[in-house]
């Protein structure tokens, strides 16, 4: 029973970081309210290509100069960068699909909020919300 406690408390809290750590924002005329880390996974990595209303997903991700990047591929896609950008290249060779788009993350927003698709992620430090923005932050779930 302590064990099971215990493997409770470890994942709690592994979710409780995730959650502090990255921020999803998606156009603010998106319905959605949360995303789960799964389905977030597969938005990025092109596994999956539209909203469930059929528009499809611009997503945007930190890019690799920026201080959110390694968050990203450690909490979002349980990736280190080697094996990502291996994925890239096969992505691209197996499918033709773009990977997602790189941008510094004070710029991530911007592309969210003019993309009526936009999926962006990015480090909670980095995000500034303002209404400026057309996006809104969404919950990330289990």
């Amino acid at each position: 029973m302590k064990n099971l406690l215990l493997v409770i408390a470890i994942l709690t809290l592994e979710s409780y970081a995730f959650a502090q750590d990255v921020v999803v924002l998606v156009h603010e005329n998106n319905p959605i309210t949360s995303i789960s880390r799964a389905l977030l996974k597969n938005y990025i990595l092109k596994k999956e290509t539209l909203w469930s209303s059929g528009e499809k997903i611009v997503a945007v991700v930190p890019s690799v100069q920026s201080k959110g990047y390694a968050i990203f591929l450690r909490e979002v896609l349980a990736m280190d960068k080697a094996t990502y950008d291996r994925y890239l290249i096969e992505m691209k060779f197996r499918s033709g699909l773009a990977p997602a788009r790189e941008f510094d993350e004070g710029f991530i927003p911007n592309v969210v909020g003019v993309a009526l698709g936009g999926l962006g992620v990015m480090n909670r430090s980095a995000w500034k919300p303002s209404p400026e923005y057309k996006v809104k932050e969404v919950k990330i779930t289990e």
